[in-house]
């Protein structure tokens, strides 16, 4: 095998590896040789992923190893060709070069099974177009600590027709949505899927792979197989909440301005509340959008936007930060947000792009 080869994919499982398991397996990587390829494997027991590399098999087998020992070691090798041997002991002799290590694994027979894939793929989806999905919609789940009521707002919906893929997200005071058109009709398919494994795979897809669905466990889980990568990922139970009647379907106050200065501005309030993390967007219903703070024992910031407005005059309060990192995952130059007051939903689109949306809640701030 190629150092350049496995170090990338070593840092990929290490991140579904658990640094700390009552299953010391689970903190290790399998790798496993069976008709002529090498295989790579982590799981935590919610996400497994196995990664095919390419690599000259003299005899099959199977071994468990460290997964931080095994990235450390492995990234700090110079480029060129990796020889694993393995023993009796459960032990693994790594060379390149001029360096050589034994590594203490576990026996491969310890580490679980992944799931099997049950049939044929449901969809196949364009790895660009589903990575682009992920990134702009999974910063708007609940982290799995906060979401011990509410499970499902830990996950991802995934929702597929027949010409369309929608993937959407939300924590209760937020939402971000993004649809995904399909070159060709698909089987139907609702699933709540881990923001962890959304997150896990949108750093694998490569710029030319094809992701394809395909149940697996039957039906109890998901898999996803793209370029030498398969993940297998349990399902969230549960009906996902219908977020989408949320969308307003007009506005008082339309406004496009350029993504990055809008963006530097609300950064620019930040520090003034720390507390709240209320930033006001005042629009005064003809040329000027007003940005501000009002935390007055800190001092206070106002900065003005320019762009094309249209509508009534609009004032809303927001949490400064779900609406800065809505703008960060923005990919255009410019964006539409759409003000309905200060109760009203605030709805961020991008301008020439109707696939993404970004809905937040107004805060009541005293």
């Amino acid at each position: 095998m190629l150092q350049e080869n496995v170090k990338g994919v070593i840092e990929r499982l290490a991140r579904i590896a658990p640094q700390k398991s009552t299953l010391p397996v689970l903190q290790n990587i399998k790798i496993e040789t069976r008709a002529g390829d090498i295989y790579f494997s982590a799981t935590d027991l919610e996400i497994g992923a196995t990664i095919r590399v390419s690599g000259k098999v003299q005899d099959e087998g199977a071994i468990t190893l460290p997964a931080s020992l095994l990235k450390e070691f492995i990234s700090n090798l110079k480029n060129g060709v990796i020889t694993i041997e393995t023993d009796d002991a459960h032990r693994a002799h790594v060379s390149s070069g001029k360096s050589e290590a034994t590594i203490a694994g576990i026996d491969a027979d310890e580490f679980p099974m992944l799931p099997a894939i049950d049939g044929d793929a449901l969809v196949g989806i364009d790895g660009n177009n589903f990575k682009l999905a992920i990134d702009r919609v999974v910063f708007a789940a609940k982290s799995e600590k906060d979401a011990l009521s509410q499970p499902i707002l830990a996950g991802v919906h995934m929702r597929v027709s027949d010409t369309m893929v929608t993937l959407e997200a939300a924590d209760g005071y937020r939402m971000s949505q993004y649809f995904i058109d399909l070159f060709e009709p698909s089987e139907y398919g609702d699933f709540i899927i881990p923001s962890k494994t959304m997150r896990e795979m949108a750093l694998m897809i490569g710029a030319d792979d094809v992701v394809e669905v395909a149940p697996a466990n039957n039906g109890n889980r998901l898999a996803f197989r793209f370029g030498a990568t398969q993940i297998v990922t349990r399902i969230i139970e549960g009906s996902y909440p219908e977020i989408a009647r949320l969308v307003p379907t007009q506005c008082v106050a339309r406004l496009i301005v350029e993504t990055n200065e809008m963006s530097r501005t609300v950064k620019l309030s930040n520090p003034f509340d720390d507390e709240s993390q209320a930033v006001y967007l005042d629009f005064d219903g003809a040329d000027t959008l007003v940005i501000s703070t009002r935390k007055i024992e800190r001092g206070n910031f106002n900065g003005t936007i320019e762009g094309s407005f249209e509508g009534e005059k609009s004032r809303v309060a927001l949490n400064s930060r779900f609406l800065g990192e809505a703008l960060q995952y923005s990919k255009v130059e410019r964006v539409s947000l759409e003000m309905n007051g200060e109760k009203g939903a605030f709805v961020i689109r991008e301008t020439g792009n109707d696939a993404w949306l970004n809905l937040i809640t107004p805060m009541t701030v005293r």
